[in-house]
C-alpha cells in the first residue's frame, strides 16, 4: 500500500500543512515601528520639553511659526501661529499616533519651555509669555482665559488634560486629601444661576475661611470667615458670581478642602 492510496493519510495532510504554516507565521519576526517623526514648517520650530505619562504616551512642548501639521500619520491636524512664534503642546502614543495637539499664543513670541505630568495625567506646561503681543487666550476650547505680560517676557504655567482641554486645579474635591474630624458638603445647586450653599461641620471649634477663586487663581470672594462650633453644621452661602467656573476653598485650622462651582446665566 502506497501513501497516496491511503484516504486517512490524504485527509491528514491539510491539517499538518496548516499547523506548519501557523507555526511559521507565529515565529516570524514582527517589523518594528519607526520611533522617530518630524513636525515643523519652513521656519524655526523647536521642541524644548518632553515628558512621558502613565500610559507611556509622550507629551512635547515648544514653539512653532506659520502652519504646521502636528499629526505624523496620514491625518492632518494643522496649527497656525497667531503672529510670531506660538506655544504647542502635543501628546503621542507609543506608536506615534497623535492624541491631541493645541496652540497657545498671541502676536508676540511665546514658547513652551518645559512640561511635566501630574498624578491625574494632565500636562503641566511652563514657558515664556511675550508682553508685546497683547492678551493671550490659554483656553484652546470655546472658553476664554486671557493672560497678559506685565513687561518684557513673563512666565506662564498652564495645565491641560490628555484631550488638550484647559484643566482647573484642582479639578474636583477628590484631588485634595482631606483630614478626619470635619465634613464639607457638596455645593448646591451646582451649576447655579444665583447664590449657592454648602455646609461645614468640625469636631472641634476652629477658625474657618471659605474663599472663591476663578480659573486664573484670583480670589474673587470670601463667602465666610469666622469660628465654627463643634458638631454644628455651619451653613455658608456662596454669593452670586459672573458666569464661569470657580474653585471654592475651605480652610480650617486642621483641614483643607475644595469644591468646584459652575455659575451659569
Amino acid at each position: 500500500m502506497t501513501l497516496s492510496s491511503s484516504p486517512a493519510i490524504r485527509r491528514a495532510r491539510p491539517a499538518h500543512v496548516l499547523a506548519l504554516l501557523a507555526t511559521l507565521l507565529l515565529a516570524a519576526p514582527v517589523a518594528a515601528q519607526p520611533s522617530a517623526f518630524r513636525i515643523g514648517s519652513t521656519f524655526n520650530d523647536i521642541g524644548y520639553g518632553m515628558a512621558v505619562d502613565q500610559n507611556g504616551f509622550t507629551v512635547v512642548t515648544g514653539r512653532f511659526a506659520e502652519t504646521v501639521d502636528a499629526d505624523p500619520g496620514p491625518g492632518t491636524t494643522s496649527m497656525t501661529s497667531a503672529g510670531g512664534d506660538d506655544v504647542f503642546v502635543a501628546r503621542y502614543t507609543r506608536y506615534n499616533t497623535l492624541v491631541s495637539a493645541i496652540r497657545i499664543g498671541g502676536m508676540g513670541t511665546d514658547s513652551g519651555e518645559d512640561v511635566a505630568i501630574d498624578a491625574s495625567g494632565n500636562a503641566v506646561v511652563t514657558g515664556r509669555l511675550s508682553s508685546f503681543g497683547g492678551a493671550v487666550d490659554f483656553d484652546p476650547g470655546p472658553g476664554t482665559v486671557n493672560l497678559r505680560g506685565a513687561g518684557d517676557d513673563d512666565v506662564f504655567v498652564a495645565r491641560y488634560t490628555a484631550a488638550g482641554a484647559l484643566s482647573l486645579t484642582p479639578t474636583s474635591a477628590e484631588d485634595v486629601p482631606e483630614a478626619v474630624g470635619f465634613h464639607v458638603s457638596e455645593i448646591a445647586p451646582n451649576p447655579s444661576r444665583g447664590a449657592a450653599r454648602l455646609s461645614v461641620t468640625v469636631d472641634r471649634a476652629q477658625q474657618v475661611v471659605v474663599s472663591v477663586y476663578d480659573v486664573l487663581g484670583r480670589r474673587v470672594a470670601v463667602a465666610f470667615a469666622g469660628v465654627v462650633s463643634p458638631g454644628m453644621a455651619e451653613a455658608v452661602e456662596v454669593p452670586g458670581l459672573t458666569p464661569g467656573s470657580y474653585v471654592v476653598h475651605v480652610a480650617g485650622d486642621t483641614f483643607r478642602a475644595t469644591r468646584r462651582l459652575v455659575r451659569v446665566r
